[in-house]
């Protein structure tokens, strides 16, 4: 009998550890993003000696945060939402503090918001038309995860003050796959939208 009582408080504390590491798991990939939200928000006014910390940290938080989601399905259409707006906020962010920094130029955050500009432009035909939610519910896409990847290359290059050669190297593959990321979302949009069209006249035909 007191053995039998042994095995079953074992197993309550057990049961209860690993519910209690299941929570923090599933809470892990949002609070990552809202630490990455909080650097975005910190990276201007920071010393110019801090700059290079902070995006090395923003970027291991956006790796971690999917790396998490992905091999405990931790996901959710809120993590999903908030890690998205964490990304673009990190984004213009970075590149707002570069620009005012004199480390690249216009024409280059020009470039590099592509992406930013056409999913803010999606949203806003998505809203007029009433089908925000078709929006909402649009995948990131590949182009825009590389877009990601290679724009936390291209800031810690640029805040690293590596060669010019180094910092061209970096942004050319993160402006191209910002482009082709603001076509594919846009694309996607346009998809969506005709299908919900077609769907509507085919229920009401009149």
């Amino acid at each position: 009998m007191a053995r039998e009582g042994q095995t079953d408080t074992r197993t309550r504390r057990d049961s209860h550890r690993n519910t209690r590491r299941g929570r923090l798991i599933a809470h892990a990939p949002n609070a990552l993003s809202s630490l990455r939200i909080a650097l975005a928000i910190a990276l201007p006014i920071a010393a110019p000696a801090a700059r290079l910390p902070i995006v090395l940290i923003a970027g291991a938080t956006d790796f971690l945060d999917g790396v998490i989601a992905r091999r405990f399905a931790a996901t959710s259409a809120l993590g999903g939402m908030l890690d998205a707006v964490a990304d673009k906020l990190f984004t213009l962010s970075a590149i707002g503090t570069l620009l005012l920094a004199g480390e690249i130029v216009w024409w280059q955050a020009a470039v590099a918001l592509a992406r930013d500009a056409a999913v803010a432009g999606a949203a806003v035909v998505a809203a007029a038309r009433g089908r925000l939610s078709r929006f909402v519910g649009l995948s990131p896409s590949r182009a825009g995860k590389w877009t990601t990847a290679f724009f936390f290359l291209w800031f810690t290059v640029e805040l690293a003050r590596a060669p010019t050669w180094a910092g061209w190297a970096a942004f050319i593959p993160a402006g191209a796959f910002s482009v082709l990321a603001a076509g594919d979302y846009l694309k996607k949009l346009v998809v969506a939208l005709r299908d919900d069209e077609g769907l509507a006249r085919t229920r009401d035909p009149g």
